[in-house]
């Protein structure tokens, strides 16, 4: 708890910028990438989507067990994505 002030990380973060995942993630990867693990997307404009592909964020397993090594949190429950929405 004084480590952190109470905090964790809510998510695994970048790996690679917005930019950067636009330049060199294909647009039909990311969309198979998340249909094939059952995850909706609606994207209002279609070049935003690459920047949300898993592709450019960090391994969450690892981002979370560096969080329960440090004493920062504790694993409680395992969520799982339904969807990607981009407006």
């Amino acid at each position: 708890m004084k480590c952190a002030f109470g905090s964790t990380c809510h998510g695994a973060g970048r790996l690679m910028s917005r930019s950067k995942a636009l330049k060199t993630i294909p647009l039909e990867k990311v969309q198979n990438d998340l249909a094939s693990h059952g995850v909706f997307l609606k994207a209002a404009d279609k070049q935003t989507i690459q920047d949300e592909s898993p592709d450019a964020y960090k391994d969450i397993e690892q981002v979370i067990d560096a969080c329960e090594t440090v004493g920062i949190s504790h694993k409680v429950a395992r969520l799982v994505p339904m969807g990607v929405i981009k407006g």
